[in-house]
């Protein structure tokens, strides 16, 4: 064996392979870059917006029906208050109740989410209360409801 290299052997001596700190960091830095990516995972939540725009009344009150799995119960934002239930037969899905308590600029909740790869869930406007506590027609434009995800 006199006339053999083998890799990491000096004077007959073993030396385990040396890789610099700085080849290891960036070895690691890979790998993290590489197990992430741009899709949210994990647990988060839905902020749920009711809006109104143009000649539509200003909202007191809305029913929203969401349809998605892990959906946990609903909480007020902004001086809003909501209540949230699953009716029996409609699995994957909630209802929600919001109402504003003060001088409405919109109707906001949040939803627990126990994944978010899932994606949002989809929502519907059931029903619409003016401030004056009337029913107002869900065939009036200007009113939507938008759901965006947050981490």
């Amino acid at each position: 064996m006199s006339g053999m290299t083998v890799p990491g052997r000096r004077s007959g001596k073993w030396r385990p392979l040396q890789t610099g700190g700085l080849g290891l960091l960036a070895i690691a830095i890979a790998l993290a870059l590489a197990a992430c990516d741009s899709s949210p995972r994990g647990a988060g939540s839905a902020l749920v917006t009711v809006e109104w725009e143009g000649a539509a009344s200003p909202l007191g009150a809305a029913k929203v029906f969401l349809l998605g799995e892990g959906l946990g119960a609903a909480t007020g934002e902004e001086g809003a208050m909501a209540w949230s239930h699953t009716p029996a037969g409609e699995e994957g899905g909630i209802r929600v109740v919001v109402i504003h308590t003060g001088t409405p600029s919109t109707l906001r909740f949040t939803i627990p989410l126990d994944d978010l790869e899932r994606g949002a869930p989809q929502a519907t406007l059931w029903r619409l209360i003016d401030q004056e506590n009337n029913l107002v027609s869900l065939g009036v434009e200007g009113y939507r409801v938008r759901v965006s995800l947050v981490r």
